[in-house]
């Protein structure tokens, strides 16, 4: 739990083998962001953009 861009969200990340995910539930949005991508990287950087995405989209309607 944890509070990103000024909103609550429940979130878990994981990686095996090769892949690497991470979820964001956000309660009080009723909104769910998965993420997930086959590389070793840091994904952080593209998990984070999709994460702005959902935000402007979220704070346009």
């Amino acid at each position: 739990m944890k509070n990103l861009n000024g909103a609550f969200v429940y979130t878990h990340g994981g990686a095996i083998n090769g892949y690497v995910s991470d979820i964001f539930y956000f309660p009080k949005l009723d909104v769910t962001v998965l993420f997930a991508i086959n590389t070793w990287k840091n994904p952080q950087n593209f998990r984070d953009e999709l994460l702005n995405l959902v935000f402007s989209e979220i704070s346009e309607n």
